[in-house]
């Protein structure tokens, strides 16, 4: 197919197809203990350095067998510490894959500072990029990817546009376009979700485009911009909507020292467009994605994902499918059912498309 978009139901494809009414691997006799139950997987506690920092991890490791292919998990946002994104490393395992989630920099028991003023996409990248080389190293398999979620889905993106040796990308919640407006589309939504009228929220809309304007965090600006977030902060002080604004987390700094924390996560974080890294990437990938996301712009990264990662007429484009879920959220979970409150349920279609692309394009395929 030749870079094109179709819109078809909900999927978003791009020289790819995916094959659908697969049941899960747990149906299927991979992993499978000799008795016919499913073998647990085994798991081992690992360190790996990254560059002068030490990070710590869980590998998750295939039981009886060697593993055919190895995947990294990208921490979201919100999510430093290692916890498995659950169920996905035992689902991941019973397709026949090491899978290694770590602490990220600065939480549980890995080293360094993680705060997004002083680490940011790039560090997050080369430790993506570092945990690859692990994968390598303690398992012996060549064909190592990973897989990000949300925040994650674009850390991913930029590490494998600088290393092509990525084997394949998953991406769940995100990847597509510059992260301020993913910031943006978050902070939104959060206003609404608080009660905010309309009109409140555009005024929040307003302070967060001055926030997200790359002029204030020119060094040459300093004096302009002391003033203008001086500005900002004492009118966001008298809305309603100030809890929501990201200078409400630091409204005891010294106006310099603010300055210095907006222009560090401007600089390390919200300025990435994943945009130039989509054309240079050229490994098979998957991205899911929540129709009702409220923190991720699900309809923009979609077609951000699907035109980036094809846009380049002049060679043959990687096979990506985008796929959108029905009734989703950022964590591709449905919401409660009125008759099981608090019984969260996966979409029922992300595991077997999942499983379904792993054996179609992915490093599972036999």
């Amino acid at each position: 197919m030749k870079g094109g978009l179709i819109l078809e139901g909900m999927v978003l494809r791009t020289g790819a197809r995916v094959a659908v009414g697969l049941c899960l691997l747990l149906c299927s006799g991979v992993g499978r203990a000799a008795d016919g139950g499913v073998a647990a997987p085994r798991t081992e506690e690992v360190t790996f350095r990254s560059g002068d920092v030490t990070l710590a991890g869980t590998l998750w490791l295939p039981s009886g067998t060697a593993p055919r292919a190895a995947v990294v998990l990208l921490h979201d946002e919100d999510s430093g510490a290692r916890l498995p994104p659950e169920p996905y490393p035992a689902f991941l395992v019973r397709q026949g894959l090491a899978v290694l989630s770590y602490d990220r920099r600065g939480a549980g028991r890995s080293s360094g500072d993680g705060q997004p003023w002083v680490a940011g996409i790039d560090a997050w990248a080369d430790d993506g990029l570092a945990a690859v080389r692990l994968l390598r190293e303690r398992t012996g398999v060549r064909d190592v990817g990973m897989m990000g979620f949300g925040q994650g889905a674009w850390v991913a993106i930029h590490a494998a546009a600088r290393a092509p040796d990525v084997g394949f990308l998953v991406l769940v919640s995100g990847g597509g376009g510059p992260l301020w407006k993913q910031q943006e589309h978050r902070l939104r939504n959060e206003a609404r979700a608080k009660g905010l009228t309309g009109p409140e929220v555009v005024d929040l809309q307003e302070h967060l485009t001055a926030l997200h304007d790359a002029r204030l965090y020119s060094p040459e600006r300093e004096a302009k911009a002391l003033k203008t977030l001086d500005f900002q902060l004492k009118r966001a002080k008298r809305r309603r909507w100030y809890p929501v604004s990201p200078l409400s987390r630091f409204e005891e700094l010294p106006l310099p020292r603010l300055l210095e924390v907006q222009r560090g996560v401007w600089r390390n974080v919200l300025s990435y467009d994943s945009t130039e890294d989509l054309g240079r990437v050229r490994v098979p990938v998957l991205a899911l994605l929540g129709e009702v996301d409220e923190v991720t712009p699900t309809l923009a990264v979609a077609r951000a994902l699907s035109q980036g990662l094809a846009r380049d007429a002049g060679s043959e484009p990687p096979r990506v499918t985008v796929k959108v879920l029905r009734g989703a959220d950022h964590r591709l979970v449905l919401p409660a059912d009125a008759k099981r409150p608090g019984v969260e349920t996966m979409a029922e279609d992300m595991f077997p498309t999942l499983e379904a692309w792993l054996r179609e394009w992915g490093p599972a395929a036999p």
